[in-house]
């Protein structure tokens, strides 16, 4: 269940651009994912003026991510994501993304994204439920897309960046599927302002064992 980090993030409060980065003046330069005081995935983002220009991510197999005016390609794979005018990601070969009109992630392919009246992600086509801390998700943070909050999808990844529209407004507290059966719960450590230090994510299993990860990010100051 646990493969590459996926958080990611222009640090803006009103970020609406796929990549740039708003008021705030730190932004994330490196997200370290560790599970047993072992790490197994590093993400690096390099900026042109405001915006990410290219993700380096480090794992079992390394990979960079280069992105221009209307696409993002991956030099491991050769794969590209197509920009819209917006800055969000509309196609990436395989499937196309729609996006409500207040910039939130309607649909990839056949998978919808359902969402409560602050915008919110409340349910998607893995998750059964999700509920939220009452912290405020200040840089744009998909702390949950897929059945994997960790992420090993290169979309995972750009969708911290702002390349996936704009995330829910309050940070995630639980994830449940299979009938509730199983659940991620998020804990956070939160700096002055208001940027996420750590996040541990604790899996619990139907049978109640439990497996856990953790995330460290790294931010640097915007002059």
């Amino acid at each position: 269940m646990v493969a590459l980090s996926f958080n990611l993030v222009s640090c803006g409060d009103d970020d609406d651009n796929g990549g740039e980065t708003g008021k705030s003046t730190k932004r994330l330069t490196k997200i370290v994912t560790t599970s047993g005081n072992e790490e197994y995935a590093t993400i690096q983002f390099t900026y042109s003026g405001d915006k990410v220009s290219s993700i380096k991510i480090k794992t079992d197999s390394d990979d960079e991510l280069i992105v221009s005016e209307k696409e993002i390609t991956s030099t491991s794979t050769n794969s590209t994501y197509e920009l819209g005018s917006n800055g969000y990601i509309v196609d990436d070969g395989s499937d196309e993304y729609t996006y409500y009109s207040e910039g939130y992630l309607k649909s990839i392919g056949s998978d919808k994204f359902i969402y409560d009246a602050n915008w919110n992600l409340i349910t998607t086509d893995w998750a059964d439920h999700i509920s939220y801390t009452e912290i405020p998700n200040k840089d744009n943070l998909f702390l949950v897309l897929d059945d994997d909050p960790i992420g090993d999808d290169n979309y995972v990844i750009l969708a911290q960046a702002g390349f996936v529209g704009k995330a829910s407004p309050f940070l995630p507290q639980t994830v449940t599927w299979d009938g509730d059966n199983e659940t991620y719960t998020f804990k956070y450590e939160i700096d002055n302002d208001g940027h996420i230090n750590k996040v541990t994510v604790v899996y619990t299993y139907e049978n109640g064992d439990t497996d856990s990860w953790t995330q460290v990010y790294t931010y640097e100051e915007v002059k």
